[in-house]
């Protein structure tokens, strides 16, 4: 699967990532709760800088390969999820195995000796 950059009206470069931010949050189902999901999306990373830790709190936000792909805003809540929700193991947020072709192009399912999959990223 391609990804495919969020489209916008023209804008500034940082306003109009931010737009994007918005589209992807309403495309993929993106939501805020009281339990920390997209921590455990393979597509998250922890946001320690003194800016994110300062707003959120030190585990409070990261950010999102995904959206960052798509060419969004990828700033993101800790306690949050969305649609594409991908384990480190390859299952969706329904525990569902996903197949490589639900997955972009950057990321492969790589199987070990156990038959068990594991998510991994290509730079």
């Amino acid at each position: 699967m391609q990804v495919q950059a969020i489209k916008t009206k023209p804008t500034q470069k940082s306003e109009a990532k931010f737009k994007r931010r918005s589209v992807f949050s309403r495309k993929n189902g993106y939501k805020d709760f009281n339990f920390a999901l997209c921590v455990g999306c393979a597509y998250f990373s922890f946001d320690h800088s003194k800016e994110a830790v300062e707003w959120a709190g030190k585990y409070g936000c990261g950010k999102c390969r995904l959206a960052k792909a798509m060419g969004a805003y990828e700033g993101v809540m800790a306690t949050a999820v969305c649609d594409k929700f991908i384990s480190p193991f390859g299952k969706g947020i329904n525990g569902k195995s996903l197949t490589q072709k639900q997955l972009p192009d950057f990321v492969k399912l790589t199987k070990n000796e156990k038959g068990q999959y594991a998510v991994t990223f290509i730079a």
